[in-house]
């Protein structure tokens, strides 16, 4: 969220999650990005999975696919969504 307020639109999904670690070089170059990034590193979820992320810069969809890493699944290896759209 603090990516958004600083330059009014979220990284793509070409920039990644990256771009709240280093400054993007391709896309919509951000006007205002905070010195030294926005977080140290990309953070894994609770299973050290990478985050699924997808943005066209105006929403984004950002999931942990549960424990066992693969889309769908029940329980403990259900998908946890924490998108904004």
């Amino acid at each position: 969220e603090r990516y958004y307020m600083d330059n009014g639109s979220y990284p793509t999904t070409e920039q990644g999650l990256q771009a709240l670690v280093t400054r993007p070089t391709s896309g919509p170059i951000p006007a205002e990005y905070e010195t030294g990034g926005y977080v140290r590193q990309i953070p894994t979820d609770p299973w050290h999975h990478p985050y699924f992320y997808q943005s066209d810069g105006s929403s984004y969809v950002l999931k942990s696919f549960g424990a066992d890493g693969v889309e769908g699944g029940e329980g403990i290896n259900a998908d946890i969504d924490g998108s904004q759209q």
